[in-house]
């Protein structure tokens, strides 16, 4: 993995081998403050970056075969790793955010990721969108969104709908696909 830069680690992790990251070179490990990630990242010379600004986790998971999150006492959600976000159906037993939709209030989205889904954040009121991602499926009922900025590289956009308060919006002029844009209020 020469080219990965970016992993997030979630504080279940308890072992890592020796060798994991010995040809990834500008890799920065993202992980739990006192957690096994942090102490594996200082042993081997590998940078580290704490979630949420050293802030206290309430709730980390899985939201993709490699992707990693995790939602700080402030209601920062983190997500890293490389992939696409799995597009849960709401209220499903495999959906990961089912338990703290309501407590999301800003998300970063790490390096790595390639598609992005948050419907249903009702507190969500920013999120930062890094240029690996290419499809952003959804912000239905992000009710608290005002405004989005999106990076060129997206080029399939879905639904930005449901008492949405969203004005402000920058499609990237590579967009090739667009969704619904209804039932919103300035």
């Amino acid at each position: 993995c020469v080219s990965l830069e970016n992993i997030t680690i979630p504080p279940s992790v308890d072992d890592i081998s020796d060798t994991a990251f010995v040809s990834a070179n500008h890799v920065t490990i993202h992980g739990e403050k006192g957690s096994y990630a942090e102490e594996y990242a200082k042993k081997n010379n590998i940078p580290f970056q704490p979630f949420g600004n050293d802030e206290e986790i309430v709730k980390s998971g899985k939201c993709g075969e490699n992707l990693d999150w995790t939602l700080d006492k402030n209601g920062k959600l983190v997500l890293g790793g490389k992939g696409d976000m799995v597009d849960y159906h709401i209220g499903s037993s495999d959906d990961p955010f089912v338990e703290i939709r309501e407590k999301i209030v800003s998300v970063e989205v790490l390096e790595g990721v390639t598609s992005i889904n948050f419907d249903w954040c009702i507190s969500l009121k920013g999120i930062s969108i890094p240029d690996t991602v290419t499809t952003v499926d959804g912000f239905y009922h992000c009710e608290q969104l005002r405004k989005i900025t999106l990076p060129d590289t997206v080029t399939t956009i879905g639904s930005f709908s449901g008492r949405y308060r969203l004005n402000s919006i920058t499609l990237p002029k590579g967009i090739t696909s667009i969704g619904e844009f209804c039932d919103c209020e300035a």
